[in-house]
């Protein structure tokens, strides 16, 4: 923790608190203690009216029977349901609602969460209805899509399950034409029996490759992936067959240990149903606390469930968009992940111009923003870039700084209500004209100045505030030869450009920066939250916009152009890219406090492996050179840190 500027650790914190509290226990008026006991005695007790009861019951107004009840006290309840909030484990919870009476449960979570137990049949249609029976080389595929190698024996569970009664001379053939079209390889020099020679997808070859090459090298030792090396491990795919039989081979690293294990934890439980602990750690030659951390790190991130589904012993993990499917959820939805990843995408495809750029982002605050944005961009280019005469900058959004081009100066005013002008504002914009951009200076002039006509001053000062957080204009900026600091222009808006159409423009945003929810919207819409809700639902209607809903963990809606609805119902090959940011960053930003959760709260650049943040640097810029304070990367992490780190200096 920091507390001003100085750094202390939980203990000392806690030490200080108990410190704090010790010295205002004697105190004779302390008012922490009073409003402790304030909130305690009045606030959670009602000490009047227990007064008043005790006295009735002296007098035999009133008496005290014990008697059972389907819910408890008002009290009772209340401390109840914090203890119950409390818990940070959902395991611990799953246990815990086991042994609830079911009227309390009710009152505590609604009819919905009680619906942990599930008949068999329930869950074997659906899982069954998830992976088809397949009758041709598509369907075969798309099983494997579920499920782990395919051999000849059919150890995989769902593999025994769905090729039961299938001539393996037609599976055989189905292989030849899958391995033909490359989307099935074949995997090797893994170092485990259990893997080597069965045919897997490209992507699944290369998680089960690496998960092999870790499991064959001491792996009961792992207890976090992300800190173990695995510099020097390596494995072969096949890239050609002549039949069946492999023919050239593919040496491949190892890839990042916890995204392999991350995947197959998460294609085990989604593909064959809810499963105890104690059979995924049966199941993967890895160390109890290495998948725990995996389990529990899903947990938090509401991508599994713990529950009692199939039985009342054990919990058991399941996804927690399969538990909401069964469970009666009405809505459709998609995993919350796979929204990330598409934002991520996105947000860091790469432009060769830089004002495409700007043209598919809404606006830039930073320079290092544009580093993963555009091709071979360098920070010098940055103040070329301020100094282009397309390019604009003002309280451009909900009175945040930041840079665009003038080709977005229509949406921009699109998304902002109507203006108001008052007469000193109507004054000073008369002063701009629409072809000259003018200095601050040359803009004030004209007003009267001195000791009597101070109000005045502040009348123009906080007209051109008023203008300027209106976006009614902007500003530009000048190099001047002599002069050490760049020269502001003012560059009218008001009366030149035309705002586009507040749904037109809502519709622009949706498309560059979608999948987003209608709350995130709220810090680019300055009208009332009303306006655009409707202005949404106009657009669906109208199929401009589409609406997905994810868990995260309740449902919630997210607005995406039409065609990237289908990018979100199938599962697509992350980016595993590490990048070092900024807090301001477009896409940190929209996941600040996921971020703010794993990395704790302070000032720092995320660093970020795909959509998981992962470290931190605590680096600042002293005169000519770079001063890092601090620096937490794991050590699996390490040398593409290095390789990011180049790409930062």
């Amino acid at each position: 923790k920091r507390v001003g500027s100085e750094e202390i650790s939980p203990q000392q914190f806690q030490q200080k608190a108990d410190a704090l509290l010790n010295r205002h226990r004697t105190m004779e008026n302390s008012l922490l203690m009073r409003e402790a006991k304030n909130e305690i005695l009045f606030g959670d007790i009602d000490i009047i009216s227990l007064n008043q009861f005790l006295q009735s019951c002296i007098e035999g107004d009133a008496r005290i029977v014990h008697t059972k009840v389907t819910v408890p006290s008002r009290l009772g309840m209340s401390l109840f349901m914090s203890a119950f909030e409390d818990l940070m484990s959902m395991k611990t919870r799953a246990f815990l609602v086991k042994d609830i009476d079911p009227e309390v449960l009710r009152r505590l979570l609604g009819t919905r969460s009680l619906a942990t137990e599930l008949t068999t049949e329930q869950l074997d249609r659906y899982y069954s209805d998830k992976a088809p029976i397949p009758t041709n080389p598509e369907t075969l595929y798309e099983l494997m899509q579920h499920g782990g190698g395919l051999d000849r024996s059919f150890n995989n569970p769902l593999y025994k399950e769905k090729l039961d009664g299938i001539d393996l001379e037609t599976i055989r053939g189905w292989v030849e034409v899958l391995c033909a079209s490359g989307k099935i390889t074949k995997l090797e020099g893994t170092g485990m029996p259990e893997l080597d020679g069965k045919w897997f997808s490209p992507f699944m070859a290369e998680i089960h490759g690496t998960l092999g090459c870790l499991a064959a090298n001491k792996s009961d030792s792992i207890i976090d992936l992300r800190d173990y090396d695995t510099s020097g491990m390596t494995f072969k795919v096949a890239t050609a067959f002549q039949g069946t039989q492999p023919t050239e081979w593919q040496t491949m690293t190892v890839g990042d240990p916890h995204e392999a294990m991350r995947v197959k934890v998460l294609e085990m439980v989604g593909s064959e149903g809810p499963k105890t602990a104690d059979i995924i750690h049966n199941r993967l030659p890895f160390s109890e606390k290495a998948v725990d951390r995996i389990l529990h790190e899903l947990e938090t991130r509401n991508v599994i469930s713990v529950g009692f589904f199939t039985q009342t012993d054990e919990a058991e993990f399941i996804l927690k968009v399969d538990e909401h499917i069964i469970t009666g959820g009405e809505e459709e939805v998609v995993e919350y992940r796979w929204i990330q990843n598409l934002v991520l995408e996105k947000s860091f495809k790469k432009y060769a111009d830089v004002f495409d750029a700007f043209n598919e982002h809404v606006f830039v605050q930073k320079q290092q923003e544009l580093l993963y944005r555009i091709k071979d961009f360098r920070f010098k280019d940055w103040k070329d870039l301020q100094l282009d005469s397309d390019v604009i900058s003002g309280r451009l959004l909900h009175n945040r700084m930041g840079y665009t081009t003038k080709n977005n100066i229509p949406m921009l005013l699109g998304l902002k209500p109507e203006p108001w002008v008052g007469a000193m504002e109507e004054v000073v914009l008369s002063k701009l004209t629409p072809h000259e951009n003018i200095t601050r200076q040359e803009l004030i002039q004209d007003f009267p100045k001195g000791e009597e006509h101070r109000q005045m001053e502040r009348d123009v000062k906080n007209a051109i505030s008023n203008l300027d957080r209106q976006m009614l204009f902007v500003k530009q900026f000048e190099e001047v030869i002599g002069r050490r600091r760049r020269l502001s222009l003012f560059h009218k808006v008001h009366g030149v450009y035309e705002p586009m159409d507040f749904e037109d423009a809502l519709a622009e945003v949706v498309r560059r920066m979608g999948p987003v929810k209608a709350s995130t919207l709220r810090f680019y819409v300055s009208r009332n939250y009303e306006d655009l809700l409707v202005a949404l639902s106009n657009l669906e209607k109208d199929g401009r916009i589409a609406k997905v809903t994810a868990l995260v963990p309740d449902p919630e809606n997210f607005y995406c152009a039409p065609n990237e609805v289908e990018l979100l119902r199938s599962p697509r090959r992350e980016d595993r890219k590490m990048r070092i940011l900024t807090q301001s960053d477009p896409y940190v930003s929209r996941f600040i406090w996921e971020v703010r959760s794993a990395l704790d709260r302070g000032w720092y650049l995320p660093v970020f492996k795909g959509v998981d943040p992962v470290g931190k640097v605590l680096m600042f810029k002293v005169n000519d050179y770079l001063e890092i304070k601090d620096m937490h990367v794991p050590t699996a992490y390490f040398e593409e840190f290095c390789d990011a780190f180049h790409i930062l200096l």
